[in-house]
């Protein structure tokens, strides 16, 4: 799947104009079994929830009882061709999923687990904007405005496969 966002300001005005993508993944490919890799400067936990989990954010282990969220923000290292990757990896399904986006218009990557039982899901978020909102963003400087008659063109691919017997 290849996916081509274009946004334009067809206002007189700058404007607001942030965007995450949620790429959100369950069973078969999401499970205990799965692991997912993304080249990382650094891995930044949203919250004190997410600080717990830092050391397992790759490997989701088994659904729990009563589990919270678990937001990261992702400093990811782009290929040569100014692209960011992740890619979901589960060898006893034999899936695997990845997803590239254009890092000079989605400078931004955020994992959503969530291991709860009933709810068991991993979410990819290419963004150009933080997870805390407009007001928090607006705050510390950082959120992304288009101005009259601006244009951003946005990128996103996302490619599935069957592994092969090891």
């Amino acid at each position: 799947v290849e996916l081509t966002d274009v946004t334009v300001n067809l206002g007189g005005a700058p404007e607001p104009a942030p965007i995450l993508y949620h790429v959100n993944l369950g069973v078969p490919l999401f499970d205990q079994d799965a692991r997912l890799e993304v080249d990382s400067l650094e891995v930044l936990p949203r919250d004190p929830d997410a600080e717990r989990g830092l050391a397992s954010w790759m490997e989701p282990g088994l659904p729990e009882d009563g589990a919270s969220e678990m937001v990261f923000e992702h400093r990811v290292r782009p290929d040569g061709s100014g692209w960011g990757r992740a890619a979901l990896t589960n060898r006893s399904a034999g899936l695997r999923l990845v997803l590239l986006w254009r890092q000079a218009e989605l400078p931004r990557f955020h994992q959503w687990l969530h291991r709860g039982r009933g709810i068991y899901v991993l979410g990819l978020e290419p963004a150009n904007c933080s997870v805390l909102g407009r007001a928090a963003d607006r705050a510390k400087g950082e959120l992304p405005v288009l101005g009259p008659g601006e244009r951003r063109t946005t990128e996103i691919r996302i490619t599935a496969e069957t592994l092969g017997e090891s």
